[in-house]
């Protein structure tokens, strides 16, 4: 009798062991489990603000509300889920900020900058496929290449007509055409490493002026 109930107290206790073990690993498979569930519905837009998760957010942000069948307490605010269209195959990671109160079970409410990034915001519906990413999941950052700084050599190219102005410096003295009869000042044009800060100007004289024949 005493050997039976030392028996059964070790079992109890290698029992409570394991109950314990599996109530440790069981957040982290529930999570892994939902992480692995692919959801198909419809997507819906609409404008942002306040969500229901506490945070002000804007239209620009890439959210999404989840039905209230699915948000319950909150519990997967903030976490990231991402949304493919099943027309043409777009993705776009989003962020739970929201419940939707008129959404089915797996419908989802994105904001217009999420939306227009997966289908044509006129439409106003998508049918789509989502699910949810791991709670410590955070999108890498988007690399932003910086646009080259134009030098002398690069060419521009606009949608605009672009108007070149061509420096006095570049062109030879004889090239300028003179009015007959008239009088110019001459300009002493110089080689960039002897141009002073300014451009010297003589006029000349009115004495010196060469008499123009009837």
């Amino acid at each position: 009798m005493v050997h039976f109930a030392a028996a059964l107290i070790a079992g109890s206790a290698l029992l409570l062991q394991n109950v314990a073990a599996l109530a440790i690993g069981a957040p982290f498979e529930v999570e892994k489990r939902a992480s692995l569930i692919t959801h198909t519905g419809i997507s819906y837009w609409g404008h942002a603000g306040l969500g229901a998760c506490g945070f002000v957010n804007k239209d620009s942000d890439h959210i999404v509300g989840i039905s209230s069948l699915v948000f319950g307490t909150g519990g997967n605010c903030n976490q990231w889920m991402e949304v493919t269209n099943v027309a043409n195959g777009k993705t776009v990671l989003v962020q739970t900020r929201d419940s939707c109160e008129d959404c089915g079970r797996d419908d989802i409410l994105l904001s217009p900058s999420a939306f227009a990034a997966i289908g044509d915001i006129n439409l106003g519906v998508l049918n789509v496929q989502w699910h949810f990413k791991a709670k410590d999941f955070t999108p890498s950052p988007t690399i932003v290449t910086p646009t080259p700084v134009p030098t002398s050599d690069t060419v521009i190219t606009t949608s605009r007509p672009v108007t070149s102005a061509v420096p006095i410096t570049s062109l030879p003295p004889s090239s300028v055409p003179r009015p007959s009869g008239s009088v110019l000042p001459s300009v002493s044009i110089l080689p960039p490493s002897a141009a002073p800060s300014s451009i010297i100007v003589s006029s000349v004289a009115p004495s010196a002026a060469p008499s123009v024949s009837a």
